[in-house]
């Protein structure tokens, strides 16, 4: 009897990507809010409770 094999997870080829990749382990390493700031305006990226992302003007 053949074992099926297992699932392949997609992994991202960094190297290859025409932008950066950051990893919200390394940005929210220190608290669960972040500033970001575009053209001047400011913007709040938020990691809740539940893993999701939240971006705020």
């Amino acid at each position: 009897m053949m074992t099926p094999a297992p699932a392949l997870q997609a992994k991202p080829a960094v190297d290859k990507q025409p932008y950066t990749v950051l990893d919200t382990r390394t940005l929210f390493a220190r608290d669960r809010q972040l500033l970001i700031c575009h053209r001047g305006e400011y913007y709040r990226l938020q990691l809740t409770q539940n893993d999701k992302l939240i971006l705020v003007k």
